[in-house]
């Protein structure tokens, strides 16, 4: 039985390469990012807009320290910054909000120009705001309601 349950949750935090994702609109996409932590470190979120086709945010800077940020609708192989090879599917993993409702709160967002910072205003607070309303690490809506992510 014990066996079972960790092979299963082996199973589940397989990573691929960001092209062999199966990818449906609405998907969350996370890549492990290019550190010495490796598959433990930190990821970059992002979300699917198609079967080839991710939204996320692209540092104009070091990602070290605050800067700007495009949100930009791309090619999954156009993305960089992070280990494409080593890549989840979290599917919809959210409530609340519909994977067309999610797709659409993102192209709101397209092209624009944004505060990033690497805690406080990041990949994840943006892909959280897209899929549950809601920035930050949370489902609170009081945490997109703080300053952090603003247009410039």
């Amino acid at each position: 039985f014990y066996l079972k349950v960790i092979l299963m949750e082996m199973g589940s935090s397989h990573s691929e390469c960001l092209g062999s994702l199966d990818m449906q609109a609405g998907d969350v996409i996370s890549c492990h990012l290019n550190s010495f932590l490796g598959s433990r470190g930190p990821r970059h979120w992002m979300l699917a807009t198609g079967p080839d086709t991710v939204i996320h945010t692209v540092a104009t800077g070091t990602k070290n320290f605050s800067t700007t940020a495009f949100i930009r609708e791309m090619h999954y192989s156009g993305v960089g910054g992070c280990n494409t090879g080593s890549c989840q599917n979290w599917g919809q993993n959210y409530n609340g909000r519909t994977r067309e409702e999610a797709v659409a709160e993102a192209m709101k967002y397209k092209d624009g120009i944004y505060y990033y910072d690497v805690s406080r205003c990041n990949c994840q607070h943006w892909v959280n705001k897209w899929t549950k309303g809601a920035g930050g690490f949370s489902s609170s809506s009081v945490m997109w309601a703080m300053p952090n992510c603003k247009a410039y």
